[in-house]
């Protein structure tokens, strides 16, 4: 998963897709920040490789096909903010929990 990286060092994307076409059941799902037209390396990208998925604010590429995003039940049309470093934050938290002071543990413990 990446989450703020633009696509824009071609030499970490020949490094990205080269792991992904050596393993075919890797998958990458790139997180944008703005708009898909603003990620044309990564748009690019997951048009030619189906286990590299982009999504962004407004559309995303996942399997080789280039979608807007919308609404399940009525159609209209939706954001991802998953780009978003503090939503993504957010999400992750309210999945996993807050960690608690359970999870903060500075090793093993005995009884």
């Amino acid at each position: 998963m990446t989450i703020g990286f633009s696509f824009d060092d071609a030499h970490i994307n020949e490094l990205i897709v080269q792991g992904i076409q050596g393993n075919p059941g890797a998958a990458v799902f790139a997180l944008q920040y703005e708009e898909l037209a603003i990620y044309d390396n990564a748009r690019c990208l997951s048009l030619e490789n189906p286990n590299l998925s982009c999504l962004a604010r407004d559309a995303a590429v996942i399997a080789r096909a280039e979608l807007p995003w919308a609404a399940p039940s009525t159609g209209a049309a939706a954001n991802c903010d998953l780009g978003d470093f503090k939503t993504f934050g957010k999400k992750l938290r309210a999945l996993v929990g807050d960690g608690g002071s359970d999870a903060r543990s500075d090793g093993p413990t005995t009884a």
